[in-house]
């Protein structure tokens, strides 16, 4: 999808990822992830969601983002020993007078999620084989390798969060932007090969999203600051291919910057939409209409 982005654009890194991870405008302060939100609109909570529907997700990097809320109580994880771990952690009963606290209610309901989480994905990993695919040893490829892990297992999570980092490239931008790109590729080449490999690929959609995008005029230090409008993409077996909304003209720029064409929440709109199942057009959405990009 190209030129995604927003009106009044924010140019810090926290609160421009704040506004994306929770699907709001600029003019709002939203505290839960966009999906927390839409699926709380919807009715769906963890405890309610329908049969074949997972209401829990993985983190595999960086903080919750769109899972984070009351209704998702994401799974956080790195390596899947420390799901053991967790476990043994937290078995035992709960502390004395807990059941005339109520915060102390809801921190031991927490921890009982987390060890049904725990146990659960401990069994599906048991006996799953390993993705078969050479994944690079980079902090994604590990992410990636692990996702496809998850996934060959069947783990029941509609999603998994995965997070690569060092796109602020404010100086030295040719070298550094394309070592991650490079190691971006072969990573999800390798996931695309585990999946295929294992017959989940048509089961399976990435999806990028950033804080924003950069300048378009190079700084005196070799790189670019923050901007506005990015290319994001969809990979997936049921994704149409082609591209997604229209390049911005560089010579109708605003400030220096690209105008975005694409509200960023139309990408999360067909995603719940289309891929989810979740009603069309939420309002936690601001009502976007959905991009079409599944064949």
């Amino acid at each position: 999808a190209l030129g995604v982005g927003y009106e009044r654009p924010n140019r810090s890194h926290f609160r421009s990822i704040e506004i994306w991870n929770s699907g709001s405008s600029a003019e709002e302060t939203l505290r839960d992830g966009w999906l927390q939100r839409v699926m709380a609109e919807t009715g769906i909570t963890a405890a309610s969601a329908p049969e074949g529907f997972a209401a829990q997700g993985i983190v595999l990097g960086g903080p919750e983002g769109p899972l984070a809320g009351p209704a998702l109580s994401p799974v956080l994880m790195r390596d899947p020993r420390q799901l053991g771990e967790a476990r043994r952690l937290l078995d035992g009963g709960g502390p004395e007078g807990s059941d005339r606290n109520p915060a102390l209610r809801h921190i031991l309901a927490t921890r009982a999620r987390m060890q049904t989480a725990a146990l659960e994905i401990e069994r599906y990993l048991a006996d799953a084989p390993e993705p078969d695919a050479d994944f690079p040893n980079t902090a994604i490829g590990r992410q990636l390798a692990l996702a496809a892990r998850l996934i060959v297992a069947e783990v029941p999570a509609s999603l998994i969060k995965l997070q690569h980092s060092g796109y602020d490239t404010h100086a030295q931008q040719a070298g550094r932007h394309a070592a991650l790109l490079s190691e971006l590729a072969v990573g999800l080449t390798a996931f695309r090969q585990a999946m295929v490999k294992s017959a989940a690929w048509q089961r399976c959609l990435v999806m990028t999203y950033a804080e924003f995008g950069r300048r378009v005029a190079e700084n005196a230090s070799g790189g670019s600051d923050h901007g506005t409008a990015a290319p994001h993409f969809l990979l997936g077996g049921r994704v149409r291919g082609g591209f997604l909304g229209e390049q911005p003209p560089l010579e109708d720029l605003e400030a220096g910057d690209l105008r975005p064409s694409i509200d960023f929440r139309r990408l999360y709109a067909g995603l719940a939409q289309d891929w989810l199942g979740l009603p069309p057009a939420p309002a936690s959405l601001g009502r976007q209409a959905g991009l079409a990009f599944l064949a």
